[in-house]
């Protein structure tokens, strides 16, 4: 699985987003994307990290901030 966390609403993001699911969809991968607003911090999004790392340490992840 590849969880990909944007922060934010970019819209050149956002289709490099939907461009990394579908290859990883057409290779058998599940992929996510987890959006977080705009105003988030760091310490935020660093904790948000850390939770999904124990939520499942067996997948692959790839976060985007």
């Amino acid at each position: 699985m590849i969880v990909n966390v944007m922060v934010g609403e970019d819209h050149g993001a956002c289709a490099y987003a939907n461009s990394q699911k579908k290859v990883a969809e057409s290779i058998g991968l599940r992929y996510e994307l987890r959006n977080l607003p705009e105003k988030v911090s760091q310490v935020e999004i660093e904790k948000y990290v850390e939770d999904l790392n124990r939520a499942d340490s067996g997948s692959f992840r790839q976060f985007v901030a």
